[in-house]
């Protein structure tokens, strides 16, 4: 695929629980591996940067309830004295430095990079249904916990889409019908999302499933809001956008899981670039299948594994027959087949 990846590398020394890391970035790139080893400190590292970059307003606003002093961004297992993070992208670097001594941290960049604009975090801690309706505010698109998506989505429910991140081109190619036709294919029920204005700042959600209308969110599982503000985020994602996203797979069943590699597979096709953090293996082993069935290619995807907080992060590539460069380490996702070969 003739794709151009708008981050292109993150490097990170002494940030948390990250001595060092260089990581090259794809069109897709899936962080896994055990609890608390540092995959989501790449993602802080990231939202750090951008934090502290005095050309953008956004990111200050929307992370201003996160922590990123010294104190807290700083290796304590190696009583890191100073930390960095360097972002480097088709548009120019960005670096961030930090260190005990009392003085601002240190950024250099040319504000190519904020959220909202051209970067979106969607963070495992998002919200579900709100029993007041969701937000919308026009300056904000997504929000950290996808507090704003539905907002969005009811202002731009018939946007149109590029055909490459549709999942049906015969009916329509709104972000509304779009929405509906991925989410019934991931949960294997018709689905429809319907959104009308309470108030100006106010929306109501509802949804059609299997032939019953005005089905309000609590009436449904939270899986279904959970989901639905992934795809939303997505398919309204412009060429070049840089889209964050932790946990995609929280409470869907197995194949929903995996019907979600389909998705993300088709979505960088418009040219946006997507990093995942993920548990899930049906959705890794569905982004095999999807490169041994030449949806995607080898060069389109990179996994990074951590197996604790002092091994470094371990690249893995998918090759052209969709078999794995190198296996996971033992205790990982082999542990349900180890405990069936046991039971005979």
């Amino acid at each position: 695929m003739n794709f151009t990846t708008m981050l292109k590398e993150v490097n990170i020394k002494n940030f948390r629980s990250i001595n060092e890391a260089r990581l090259k970035l794809s069109p897709i790139t899936v962080l896994t591996g055990l609890n608390s080893t540092g995959k989501s400190a790449c993602f802080s590292a990231i939202l750090s940067a951008l934090y502290h970059d005095k050309n953008v307003e956004n990111s200050k606003i929307l992370l201003s309830n996160f922590d990123f002093t010294f104190a807290t961004n700083r290796n304590r297992n190696t009583a890191a004295e100073e930390y960095s993070v360097v972002l480097n992208s088709d548009n120019g670097e960005m670096v961030l430095s930090d260190s005990n001594i009392i003085t601002a941290p240190s950024t250099k960049s040319n504000g190519f990079y904020d959220l909202e604009k051209n970067v979106y975090y969607l963070s495992a801690n998002r919200l579900g249904y709100k029993m007041d309706g969701e937000l919308y505010n026009p300056k904000y698109k997504v929000g950290i916990q996808g507090e704003y998506i539905f907002g969005t989505f009811f202002h731009e429910q018939s946007k149109p889409l590029n055909e490459s991140i549709c999942f049906n081109t015969r009916t329509s190619l709104t972000l509304s019908y779009q929405v509906g036709q991925w989410l019934s294919y991931i949960l294997s029920i018709p689905f429809d999302v319907k959104t009308e204005e309470i108030t100006s700042t106010q929306i109501k959600v509802s949804y059609t499933a299997d032939g019953l209308d005005n089905i309000l969110p609590q009436q449904l599982g939270v899986g279904v809001s959970y989901l639905v503000k992934v795809l939303i985020m997505c398919l309204r994602a412009n060429k070049g956008d840089v889209l964050m996203i932790e946990n995609p797979e929280i409470h869907l069943h197995p194949a929903a899981q995996s019907r979600l590699g389909v998705f993300f597979s088709r979505i960088i096709k418009g040219g946006i670039q997507l990093l995942i953090e993920t548990h899930s293996e049906n959705l890794i082993e569905k982004l095999q299948y999807q490169v041994y069935s030449n949806e995607i290619s080898p060069e389109d995807i990179i996994i990074y594994y951590k197996q604790s907080v002092e091994d470094s992060f371990l690249k893995i590539n998918i090759e052209s027959n969709g078999k794995l460069s190198s296996d996971f380490p033992e205790g990982f996702f082999d542990v349900s087949l180890n405990d069936l070969l046991e039971i005979g």
